[in-house]
């Protein structure tokens, strides 16, 4: 369980739209205001779900909602404390009625980094834990249609000979003093 850092990012901004503009390279639009003191709630759902109140502001104190500051900017806030970790919520500036906009964790970027690097260590480890397993040991399996063992790989692991009988040592078959046998037969 981690509280994830949300907001206080390039779009964490209270907008609305303003008078209708014409920029100097002649297109046609509409002016952004920023909303100062401007109050978002924060929901599971983009409809419906539930509001969101387990909240802390940048220094912890416990709050239920984020309130835009005089520039109409965001401040950073600290998402519910939930199992599964809380990686996105929906914000709402209209009390609940909508539109719900989606805004992700800001701290995601360090998570995926920590992660790439443990994958990364992961599968270095089960690379040097496959090359050691192709070295160190081998398995001979009893051959039932045959009625015997096949003959020895002729590499330098150990080899677990596995069947009802012991196989024959030497001649191709189970080095003496270095494999070794394993009777899979359940003893009565």
């Amino acid at each position: 369980m981690t509280r994830h850092q949300f907001l206080a990012d390039m779009g964490a901004w209270a907008t609305a739209l303003g008078a209708d503009e014409t920029s100097i390279d002649s297109q046609s639009g509409k002016r952004a205001l920023f909303i100062p003191a401007a109050t978002i709630t924060f929901w599971t759902a983009q409809t419906g779900g539930d509001q969101i109140t387990d909240l802390l502001d940048s220094i912890g104190t416990p709050i239920t909602s984020a309130v835009a500051g005089d520039d109409g900017e965001f401040p950073a806030i600290q998402g519910p404390d939930t199992t599964p970790d809380t990686w996105q919520m929906w914000a709402d500036g209209s009390g609940g009625a909508g539109p719900r906009r989606l805004v992700v964790a800001t701290d995601l970027a360090a998570l995926v980094t920590a992660n790439q690097t443990a994958i990364v260590d992961l599968t270095d480890t089960v690379t040097s834990l496959q090359a050691l397993a192709a070295t160190s040991l081998g398995i001979v399996e009893y051959d039932t249609v045959a009625d015997d063992y096949p003959l020895r790989p002729s590499d330098s692991r150990i080899y677990m000979w596995v069947g009802p009988t012991p196989p024959p040592v030497g001649g191709g078959y189970m080095q003496d003093g270095r494999d070794f046998w394993l009777n899979p037969t359940p003893v009565a």
